[in-house]
């Protein structure tokens, strides 16, 4: 009986780095690394410090589509920029729009 709580100690010890990397985008990766290279202090300590690391935040690119109606829009000939259809003026540069069909 006491043998097997030693080899349960020793499991949950080496596979610390994998309990603390569990919630991380990488989560796979230091499991794969605690399981097979877990054994060595080298390879333990590796994703002991991977699973404790900071992660860098994901960047979200987001498509923001224009807020012109389509079918017809303005095009500013002075700036090259795209108005409400409903505009008589640039919102840019106040210059007067011509009616541009898509």
């Amino acid at each position: 009986m006491l043998g097997l709580l030693f080899i349960g100690f020793c499991l949950f010890i080496y596979f610390l780095p994998t309990y603390f990397g569990r919630n991380k985008r990488n989560a796979g990766a230091i499991f794969a690394l605690n399981l097979f290279l877990g054994w060595t202090l080298i390879g333990w300590v590796l994703a002991l410090v991977w699973a404790v690391s900071h992660d860098a935040p994901t960047a979200i690119v987001v498509a923001q589509s224009a807020s012109i109606a389509p079918g017809v829009a303005k095009l500013c000939a002075q700036c090259g920029k795209y108005s409400d259809p409903t505009s008589q003026f640039c919102q840019s540069c106040c210059s007067q729009l011509a009616a541009l069909r898509q």
